[in-house]
């Protein structure tokens, strides 16, 4: 389940409607479940971008607009502003730490 999260948001599906039809479940049925799991419908798609986040930062094909775009940011200003809220850090530094990791 975690890899279809992963597979809609990248497709740009990430509401409660688009999510519950991709499902095929009714939309207070998918809210209602998460509840009982403790979780929201808005915790688990950012927790799925921090993740994502990560993983593109530490590709070096894609640039921060791609990645902002791809996350379903509105713009690079409003990813760089959730890696802070993520990380304390900026997408740069963060980029910046896994290529130091990567040469050593």
């Amino acid at each position: 389940m975690v890899h279809d999260r992963r597979t809609t948001l990248q497709r740009k599906c990430a509401s409660e409607g688009n999510c519950s039809r991709f499902w095929n479940k009714r939309t207070r049925t998918l809210v209602r479940r998460l509840a009982e799991l403790g979780a929201s419908f808005a915790q688990i798609v950012d927790r799925l971008r921090h993740d994502l986040a990560l993983k593109y930062l530490s590709e070096r094909d894609l640039s921060l607009t791609e990645i902002a775009f791809l996350l379903g940011y509105s713009n690079q200003s409003a990813f760089s502003s959730a890696c802070r809220r993520w990380t304390g850090k900026t997408p740069r530094e963060i980029r910046a730490q896994f290529i130091l990791a990567s040469n050593s």
